[in-house]
């Protein structure tokens, strides 16, 4: 499905942090069944709706499985139950199609759209379609339908209203976006049905006018995906009504293409095309598949072991500890310097209720008679010291100049100190880990951080040391988190760390990267959320660990930079109708280095898509715009057809702007350099003179 495609180039609108959920529905045999199975039995073949079922094997609940008509194929049976149920909750459950009625189904050619149509001519109503390329729209009127119109114009709403003499259809099934949406609104009869299934308006809270509703005519948004969490025995039931127009043969499987699993790759860069009609179905027939290993995989914990978290009643250690207990930890010892706030109580007593066993400890973890305490008291009261996560830290930032030893010990003290504390009385303990929360501010530097970068260096090395000792150890080099940890309450370096393009990862990201790395046997590892373009534009210096990472984005005095101000200025001193010219002459070379076709085949006013532009190429072709030209370009324009020409008048404006931001920033400075150079009486006097003449 589309949906899949959407979710692995990241750009699904409300797709949640975590593991990635391809593939929503499959066909084939039942192996297991639970205790509370009834109705169905190993051996059954069937149908369902299940997450991740792009796998030899996955797992659904029971109202989500129906057996398999005996007359379809696997293949065949796979087509079914996504788009039909999507078709069928949205033109009967709440379209309340009839006969007779005229239903406008956009994108008809594809997996919706088709169980669409032979629901619509089952249901005997009059069929209007749209579809984008030439073949698709030759593909539907050979099915029967007589209104078949363009997609990828408006010019559909004006051909409904002529055929219908003005009164319009009485639903429409929408998965169009932007400007179509109020098109097709304006296109329903009175007592008319909008049935919404795209998400992109919704997600981007574009807005519609009311008018139209003037006729009594209703809107519906349709989530699946949600319904399939929420409201599961409507959706189970909604699915065997529909299985049984499959089994009658009044509904059939729709046209397919199939691929094997090994070929998935190319199935995505298929669809991303756009060019296939109905449905892509993967298939497991072969014997043996070669596949990446998963650096995602599922970390689990002792029961009858104890894992110890220093800093472990903060943010970043209680974000921790929910961490562990999920993953099946039995026992937690939570160490700080003072007791547990009524926040963090309240995360315990949570805990606790998921049946773990905590206890807190108050010890300074740089107090080595403390820790020594801390201990005795582990092994005499609670199961074997399995892991360690040292999360302790202080900040007490100032530049170098005002910086003294009693601040640096105060930093370095919790680091050093309490990592060597741990060290040394955990060595007689058979540790599964031993991780230390270091930072990225020993890697890339940290303004006003001298003593917090220091710190979190020493960690570094010494995870290198205690792995070369034979020891488990491992130092997170930690970008900046949101929510919990230090930063959070630093407001100045929070906007600070945004500006040099660092993002701030959320307690589930952080929790998820935590999975990724504890899965790998890795020593040193940073994880850093980062726009590297940003990074580069504003920093004087790029630290030779990233270079491999970076080398295709070049510092702010080579090509890239010179390409903007180029540009800007080329624009800006041209003639007005000189100005689209010159950006969609560069535009065009964009294109082609993207494509990988000479300028001189391109057509301007072409669509990309037609010209071989697939999805993944036009994420591509946004990157490659962004990058040269410093704009910001809505990734749903990529997704509606662009052409050259579309792409220019799109950004012309916002090049123009940046050439205006630019000047005034210059003559800012300039002013600025000016004042400088002035005494404090003529400063003061012009000052004063400036006042008057505004007043």
């Amino acid at each position: 499905n589309f949906i899949d495609l959407m979710i692995a180039m990241g750009i699904y609108p409300g797709q949640p942090d975590g593991p990635i959920p391809l593939g929503t529905e499959c066909s084939g045999k039942i192996v297991s069944v639970g205790n509370g199975v009834k109705n169905l039995k190993v051996g059954d073949e069937v149908i369902a709706l299940a997450h991740y079922s792009f796998a030899t094997h996955t797992v659904a609940p029971e109202v989500f499985v129906v057996p398999k008509p005996k007359g379809l194929s696997f293949e065949e049976a796979a087509t079914i139950p996504n788009v039909y149920l999507t078709a069928y909750y949205a033109l009967h459950h709440l379209g309340r199609m009839r006969k007779g009625e005229k239903v406008l189904i956009h994108s008809a050619s594809g997996g919706v759209g088709q169980a669409a149509v032979q629901l619509a001519q089952r249901a005997g109503a009059e069929i209007f379609a749209t579809a984008g390329r030439d073949e698709k729209r030759e593909f539907l009127k050979s099915l029967g339908i007589k209104h078949v119109m363009n997609s990828r114009t408006l010019d559909f709403a004006d051909e409904i209203m002529e055929t219908t003499n003005g009164e319009g259809v009485d639903i429409v099934l929408n998965s169009l976006s932007g400007e179509a949406i109020p098109k097709g609104l304006s296109v329903l009869a009175p007592y008319g049905r909008f049935l919404e299934i795209g998400k992109r308006d919704i997600y981007e809270d574009s807005r519609i006018g009311l008018l139209p509703f003037k006729n009594s005519i209703s809107l519906f948004s349709i989530d699946l995906a949600r319904m399939f969490a929420e409201r599961s025995p409507l959706l189970g039931s909604l699915l065997r009504e529909m299985m049984q127009y499959i089994e009658d043969g009044s509904l059939k499987p729709l046209p397919y293409q199939t691929c094997p699993i090994s070929e998935a790759p190319d199935a995505f860069r298929f669809m991303a095309q756009a060019k296939h009609i109905g449905k892509i179905i993967l298939t497991f027939n072969e014997e043996k598949v070669s596949v990446a290993a998963s650096p995602d995989k599922y970390t689990t914990f002792k029961k009858d072991g104890t894992y110890l978290i220093t800093g472990g009643l903060g943010g970043l250690g209680l974000t921790m500890a929910k961490w562990l207990v999920g993953r099946g930890a039995g026992n937690l010892a939570l160490m700080g310097r003072s007791g547990a706030s009524e926040e963090a109580n309240a995360v315990l007593n949570q805990l606790k209720k998921q049946g773990a066993k905590i206890k807190v400890f108050k010890a300074d973890v740089s107090n080595h008679k403390q820790m020594s305490s801390v201990f005795d008291k582990l092994k005499k009261t609670m199961p074997p010291l399995r892991g360690i996560i040292h999360a302790a830290g202080v900040l007490d930032d100032g530049i170098l100049l005002q910086q003294n030893n009693e601040r640096f010990r105060k930093v370095m003290a919790p680091k050093v100190e309490g990592t060597w504390n741990l060290h040394d009385l955990s060595l007689s303990e058979e540790l599964d880990f031993f991780v230390m929360f270091s930072s990225v501010a020993s890697i890339m530097g940290s303004l006003g951080q001298g003593n917090y970068s220091s710190a979190n260096a020493f960690m570094d090395s010494f995870a290198h040391y205690r792995h070369a000792l034979g020891f488990p150890a491992l130092s997170i080099n930690w970008g900046p988190w949101a929510e919990v940890g230090m930063v959070t309450t630093k407001e100045l370096i929070t906007s600070t760390m945004e500006q040099y393009g660092f993002s701030l990862f959320t307690p589930d990201q952080g929790a998820h990267i935590m999975e990724l790395i504890m899965s790998n046997n890795c020593v040193q590892v940073t994880a850093v959320s980062m726009n590297w373009s940003k990074f580069l534009n504003l920093s004087k210096q790029v630290p030779p660990i990233y270079s491999t990472l970076v080398e295709e984005i070049k510092s702010p005095s080579d090509s890239g930079q010179t390409t903007k101000k180029k540009i800007i200025e080329e624009i800006s001193s041209a003639e007005p109708q000189e100005q689209q010219k010159i950006l969609e002459s560069f535009l065009k070379e964009l294109v082609a280095g993207v494509l990988g076709t000479p300028t001189s085949r391109l057509d301007v006013n072409k669509n990309l898509m037609d010209m071989g532009l697939d999805s993944l190429m036009g994420i591509e072709l946004k990157i490659s715009i962004e990058s040269n030209l410093c704009v910001d370009l809505p990734v749903t324009i990529m997704l509606q057809d662009p052409t050259v020409s579309s792409l220019t008048e799109e950004l012309i404006q916002q090049i123009i702007k940046v050439d205006s931001d630019e000047k005034e920033s210059e003559y800012a400075e300039k002013m600025i350099e000016k004042l400088e150079e002035l005494s404090d009486e003529d400063a003061k006097a012009l000052l004063k003179n400036k006042r008057q003449n505004l007043q």
